[in-house]
């Protein structure tokens, strides 16, 4: 049975709305994945779903955002779909990004119109549960000001690239955890050529696993969201929309 999107006993008690949050256990590709994140979406703008956050991992790709140039591509396309890497167009703004397995991707899909997350912008909180998670790990990172995500002195640690459509928010942050950064090098990250890109990994002498920085990472979204988190399967989530897997 798919999850009731009442409240639970535990958010009646303290009067708090509850909110979706779906963990995939597994890298999920991009091609399939975006369309499914868009209609997701589009039923939460006709409020046939709660607000929702979608935890996960991408297998390996690089994502072109709607402000893509030739010229941010330092390898020939094709010569990166050879090394195992699909190149795919996307509905966010920004430039190209890589995603790939060790890369924690969070995608709140909410109404902005009623949500905390929204309060000071969803950027800024956005890049906040970034730095917040990374200083849980004993990383000072930081904001730079008109460069969306967060930095270290080493490079760029965390993405944020979003769009809003009906008042819903869709795509959003991706945090380098312990994932290949080689594939940045393939591009010119988000568009800033000679930016330089980090990890958790790299920036840390006993590296956490991805689990530990995504319980983390929940505690900070839960923290600013003010709600209570309902957990729900990929597969429930399915139920609720009533299609087929995205993953099969």
């Amino acid at each position: 049975m798919a999850p009731s999107l009442q409240k639970s006993e535990h958010a009646a008690a303290v009067d708090r709305p509850v909110y979706l949050q779906v963990i995939y256990p597994e890298p999920q590709p991009y091609r399939r994945f975006l369309p499914f994140m868009e209609r997701l979406a589009a039923a939460r703008a006709a409020d046939q779903v709660t607000d929702t956050i979608l935890l996960l991992e991408h297998e390996p790709v690089i994502t072109c955002g709607l402000k893509t140039r030739a010229e941010d591509f330092l390898l020939d396309p094709e010569e990166i779909r050879n090394r195992g890497i699909a190149v795919e167009r996307t509905s966010r703004g920004g430039g190209p990004t890589y995603h790939g397995p060790g890369q924690l991707i969070l995608y709140p899909i909410v109404r902005l119109s009623t949500s905390p997350l929204a309060r000071d912008g969803l950027l800024a909180a956005l890049e906040e549960i970034a730095r917040r998670t990374a200083a849980d790990f004993g990383i000072r990172a930081f904001r730079r000001p008109g460069m969306p995500g967060i930095w270290t002195e080493r490079g760029k640690l965390a993405a944020v690239g979003y769009r809003i459509r009906r008042d819903v928010s869709f795509h959003g942050l991706s945090f380098n955890v312990d994932c290949d950064l080689k594939p940045f090098s393939y591009i010119n990250p988000c568009g800033l050529a000679g930016e330089k890109v980090t990890s958790v990994a790299a920036e840390s002498a006993a590296p956490p696993s991805l689990e530990e920085v995504q319980h983390c990472m929940l505690a900070h979204l839960d923290s600013m969201l003010g709600r209570v988190p309902q957990s729900a399967t990929p597969a429930q989530l399915e139920e609720i929309l009533g299609r087929r897997p995205v993953n099969g």
